[in-house]
């Protein structure tokens, strides 16, 4: 099992996951439902044996923080952890950042735990920073510094 994080994303991949029920089903109503341009945000393509299986989205804070989101197919479950873990290495060794922070709903458990599970910090929650269904949602956020992985 070869799996890969490359450093960009092509047109077609972006609009593959921003078509993706599942990968839309965790977005709030607040969300943007198509690819962000700008110089402050990349997409990192993740691929399981050669074969697409989504992204990871980074929105660059500062120049010592990047926001990350992971924007994986149903079919990448099993392999999840590792791609992240690798794309979080990969952030670390190739830039001069020292967090890598992320926000979950707190309706999301799954999300959460795997959040923790690949070593994020939970750091707090941001009430009422959401809506999902017309409902008002929370926000966990949780952090990895350099040196913590």
């Amino acid at each position: 099992m070869i799996l890969t994080v490359s450093e960009s994303a092509s047109d077609d991949e972006l609009k593959q996951v921003y078509q993706n029920d599942y990968v839309l089903s965790a977005f709030g109503e607040l969300h943007t439902r198509h690819p962000i341009k700008g110089d402050f945000v990349k997409y990192h393509s993740c691929y399981v044996d050669g074969i697409f299986v989504g992204c990871f989205l980074e929105i660059i804070r500062s120049p010592i923080e990047s926001e990350v989101h992971s924007l994986l197919f149903k079919s990448a479950i099993k392999h999840s952890r590792e791609l992240a873990k690798i794309f979080i290495k990969n952030l670390f060794d190739s830039k001069p950042i020292f967090r890598i922070s992320t926000q979950v709903m707190q309706i999301h458990g799954s999300v959460i735990n795997f959040c923790l599970k690949i070593g994020f910090i939970f750091e707090g929650v941001k009430q009422c920073a959401d809506m999902k269904d017309g409902i008002l949602q929370s926000m966990v956020m949780f952090r990895i510094l350099r040196g913590e992985i």
